[in-house]
């Protein structure tokens, strides 16, 4: 295919039909502009003239081919190593590893040199971005019975938006994540601290704790509670309680703000020592301790399966599967007998002793009860305002003073610390 061009053409008419928006003169003249070289040495260059009507040289005879191909180069710049890295095929597979579709898209479109080099890779990246951890049980029809998080049933996992539970740090995807709560419900999210947690720098209540030192802005702002401005992304697990819970944990404060007056004054100080709301970081508290807890022997047992039971059908497994017996019935005579004997038998476990005491119940009966040591979180203050102005926890909601996130498990700043890290979240 060959195109002419009539060089003595008027300015105004377009050079080609295939190009009936650009005139020619524009050509020529972005052509002598790439061609005109800067002058380091010269400090304060002169302002060059422009012309309304540029001329051009009559002993050109390029096609429009070339000429946009002149338009089109660059010249060659030394890139970042950053940068040229990406044209690296274990580079980029690495990466592709840790993001979704949506960001490798906004990737892509950052520069011209990233794009091309991901663009080499396009299949294999695809298939090697984040995966929802939930998708092979799709695929295998165990979670057909769920809904997605608008009330529909999924039975796919999406791949456009893939990223860690803020709370366990198992990865989900937009289907296999909880319904949006409400803008209202936000506020019951918040947890009082202890003074020894309101104290201590804001990177110890980190998961993991980070010196305060090596924190910037960018570091802070990703370890804090973002429910509030960049949404709630939690897994059904985690997610299906906090409704439960932050109802709880406001009763618990209200009942606190009226029994000394229902009582006539007779409770005040139940809240003292001990016996006051734990801190919202219960065991990961600082100030926290080790304390008895007394558990309902009968109840435990029935939820805890006995050690017995367990160890004959795990010894009745192994037997089965070896070669030397290899019998299909051997498996349920053996856990039928265990069964049998565990009934008649009692076990060591469920006798008194150093952990299990026993005391008389309503009735005359003889009760269990398991003690263990567990770490319980120090007592939070009760201000004396939220008491006249019946007020729960008014100064965390506003965001005066700090707090601890009840869903995902993460510190809200107060204050102080927004001005001392920069961040504008409340």
């Amino acid at each position: 295919m060959a195109i002419f061009v009539d060089l003595e053409e008027e300015p105004s008419q377009a050079p080609a039909v295939r190009f009936p928006n650009v005139i020619q003169h524009e050509i020529y003249r972005d052509i002598n502009q790439l061609r005109i070289t800067p002058n380091i040495e010269q400090e304060q260059p002169k302002p060059k003239a422009r012309s309304p009507s540029p001329t051009v040289p009559q002993d050109t005879q390029a096609s429009l081919e070339e000429l946009y191909s002149a338009l089109n180069s660059e010249p060659e710049v030394q890139l970042p190593a950053a940068i040229r890295a990406f044209a690296c095929y274990p580079v980029v597979i690495a990466i592709a590893s840790h993001i979704d579709l949506n960001t490798l898209d906004s990737l892509s479109r950052s520069c011209r040199y990233i794009h091309d080099s991901l663009f080499q890779f396009h299949n294999a990246l695809m298939r090697s971005t984040l995966h929802c951890n939930r998708e092979e049980l799709r695929a295998q029809g165990a979670l057909d019975h769920e809904t997605g998080p608008y009330g529909f049933k999924t039975n796919y996992c999406a791949r456009d938006m893939v990223s860690e539970c803020r709370r366990c740090g198992c990865v989900v995807c937009r289907n296999c994540v909880i319904k949006p709560p409400a803008t209202p419900a936000l506020k019951g999210r918040h947890r009082r601290l202890c003074l020894d947690c309101t104290k201590a720098p804001l990177t110890s209540l980190f998961v993991p704790p980070m010196d305060e030192k090596l924190a910037n802005r960018e570091i802070v702002n990703h370890a804090m509670c973002t429910c509030q401005d960049e949404g709630v992304w939690l897994c059904k697990s985690c997610g299906q309680g906090n409704n439960s819970a932050d109802s709880l944990y406001h009763r618990l404060w209200s009942w606190r703000l009226q029994y000394g007056e229902i009582i006539g004054g007779l409770g005040t100080g139940i809240g003292d020592g001990d016996r006051g709301v734990i801190c919202g970081r219960e065991s990961r508290c600082i100030g926290a301790k080790e304390r008895e807890y007394e558990i309902d022997c009968d109840a435990e047992d029935r939820r805890t399966p006995s050690p017995t039971i367990s160890g004959s059908g795990s010894g009745s497994g192994s037997g089965s599967s070896s070669p030397q017996l290899g019998l299909s019935h051997a498996i349920t005579t053996l856990d039928s007998a265990s069964a049998q004997l565990q009934l008649q038998v009692p076990t060591a476990r469920k006798e008194p002793g150093y952990s299990r005491h026993q005391i008389e119940g309503i009735g005359g009966q003889l009760r269990t009860k398991l003690v263990r040591m567990v770490r319980v979180g120090a007592s939070v203050p009760e201000w004396s305002d939220e008491r006249s102005s019946r007020a729960i926890l008014a100064k965390e909601i506003k965001g005066e003073t700090r707090s601890w996130c009840g869903w995902c498990c993460r510190p809200i700043p107060g204050e102080k610390d927004r001005a001392a890290f920069g961040v504008g979240q409340k």
